[in-house]
């Protein structure tokens, strides 16, 4: 019986250090084969240890076989896809739900237009274990290599989501390179995770399709007491907009209508504070239209979309929060 025991208690301990040891990594690949290769690619000449799990959200060309065929001799990089493209949340959190089947507590969701340089995620996690943080994010360089994003030290209000007051968001200065620091938001294209505590404040939530996760996420941490971290010697490199394809109007109506739910879902806001976000977050969009800032497909689209808007209702919202919670 003891040494039953014994043995049981040794490998109890084996696999929590393996835990420790292992990093994961979720890739949400759409229609981005070449930029998820140049991804893992980084990931694998800077990390030892890890385990890759490439979710593909139903890309309507080839990248899906392609990836498999690519990586089906490497057993440390799994190829998923996705039943059906729900969105940034919906595919991130089948990635993370596999990661913990396999036992990895410590997890880094990227963009597949993110590059790791040197040992960017053995650092990452390492500031998130001695903080005992439920998410770390990384220093975010652009494709030039310089400073693009820094974390957020508090999120925007109402008025300044609006543009009606000035924004002060930026941690210190674009120039801050201090320790580790704790923030209210760090960038989603690239952060770690601590899987228990990720998973028990609400993971991704999946009403969602794209943009304004960071904030949810925030808020979701903030109600646990869980900590969010800066560490700005972990250094990552984002190809911006390689991911979603920007400047469509599908992806400004997306952005639109996630922000309407984080506002109404997660900050409570009133019906005609709702109705304040549709006017002026569409005369927005119209005026980008108007100045051929952004690409459609025919004015029937422009339309759909915006009775799309529209129809998204507040009471809609809340039921949606509601049954999600």
């Amino acid at each position: 019986m003891f040494v039953l025991f014994s043995l049981a208690s040794d490998l109890s301990i084996g696999i929590h250090l393996y835990k420790i040891k292992m990093i994961g990594f979720v890739i949400l690949n759409y229609c981005t084969f070449h930029d998820t290769v140049t991804c893992i690619e980084s990931i694998r000449a800077n990390t030892a240890d890890h385990q890759i799990v490439v979710v593909d959200n139903q890309s309507p060309d080839d990248s899906y076989e392609s990836l498999r065929k690519t990586y089906r001799d490497d057993e440390r990089i799994i190829i998923i896809q996705a039943p059906s493209n729900g969105g940034f949340a919906r595919g991130n959190n089948i990635g993370i739900r596999k990661c913990v089947e396999l036992g990895i507590e410590h997890i880094i969701v990227t963009n597949s237009d993110v590059v790791f340089l040197d040992d960017a995620a053995q650092v990452l996690v390492k500031c998130l274990t001695e903080h005992n943080a439920v998410m770390a994010g990384p220093q975010i360089l652009d494709e030039n290599r310089a400073k693009d994003w820094m974390p957020i030290i508090k999120r925007k209000g109402y008025l300044q989501y609006l543009g009606w007051r000035r924004s002060q968001s930026a941690l210190l200065d674009t120039n801050y390179d201090g320790a580790d620091c704790e923030v209210q938001l760090v960038s989603g294209c690239c952060f770690a995770i601590n899987a228990s505590r990720f998973i028990e404040m609400g993971a991704f939530d999946e009403n969602t399709f794209l943009y304004h996760e960071e904030e949810i996420l925030s808020v979701q941490a903030e109600r646990c007491n869980y900590p969010i971290l800066f560490c700005p010697s972990a250094v990552v490199q984002h190809f911006h907009g390689k991911s979603t394809g920007r400047y469509h109007l599908r992806i400004d109506i997306e952005d639109l209508k996630s922000a309407l739910y984080y506002w109404i879902a997660y900050q409570e806001i009133t019906w005609f504070q709702a109705i304040l976000i549709k006017l002026v977050k569409l005369t927005k969009i119209s005026a980008k239209l108007l100045a051929g800032r952004i690409r459609h497909d025919g004015f029937g689209s422009i339309g759909r979309a915006y009775r799309e808007i529209w129809s998204y209702s507040y009471r809609a919202i809340k039921n949606m929060y509601i049954h999600r919670s």
